[in-house]
């Protein structure tokens, strides 16, 4: 049998579960530095058409091995937790499959608000954390090329936000296109270095973050 199939029911059902929270740490780096698990901290969510189309398969399979479990066979504590996950799961999978994906953004929240925060989001203790930090602003890039590519595929559906629900929207964009980089609130923490970093290597990580 596959490993996923070995096991007591229990054993199976608490398999799913670690193994899809694995993935989900793995999937959005920024969930795993806020929980502690600092393996991703130079990485940035995996974003785009192709990126979505994965992580709906993934959430398919790991309800399909929920569901394959027998609940009859599990504890009541084991078949309340099973119940929970098989009324959250098919909710992701329904919003995706709807093309929840293609709205990344809204007047008031989104990838262009939630960017400018990172530095209160990450732990900024040591030279290790910085370069961590300077690694996830050179890959914005690509990390908004894809919520572009989502949102362009939401106009090719005709899958877009009423237009009154954006007035306004500018006004949480300009802010943060700056001329001059140390303006921008991502350069704050390149203004001041807590102790733990060494004199020596500020003036290269100000300038790399720069």
């Amino acid at each position: 049998l596959p490993a996923a199939a070995q096991g007591t029911p229990g054993e199976r059902l608490r398999r799913v579960f670690a193994d899809e929270w694995e993935a989900r740490l793995r999937d959005s780096p920024l969930l795993a530095t806020g929980v502690g698990d600092h393996r991703f901290d130079d990485r940035l969510q995996e974003t785009g058409i192709a990126a979505e189309r994965r992580r709906l398969e993934s959430a398919r399979a790991f309800l399909a091995r929920a569901r394959a479990v027998p609940r009859d066979s599990l504890t009541r504590d084991e078949q309340i937790n099973r119940d929970i996950f098989e009324r959250n799961a098919p909710e992701a999978v329904e919003e995706s499959e709807l093309g929840g994906w293609t709205l990344p953004i809204t007047n008031r929240e989104g990838f262009h608000t939630y960017f400018p925060q990172l530095a209160d989001r990450v732990p900024l203790r040591t030279v290790q954390d910085y370069r961590n930090y300077i690694s996830r602003l050179n890959g914005f890039r690509a990390y908004e090329a894809g919520f572009v590519e989502q949102m362009r595929e939401g106009i090719r559906r005709g899958m877009v936000l009423p237009r009154i629900s954006l007035d306004g929207i500018e006004a949480t964009l300009e802010p943060h296109i700056v001329a001059d980089p140390t303006k921008s609130l991502l350069c704050k923490p390149f203004a001041e270095f807590p102790a733990t970093v060494p004199e020596a290597e500020r003036a290269a990580l100000a300038a790399a973050g720069r």
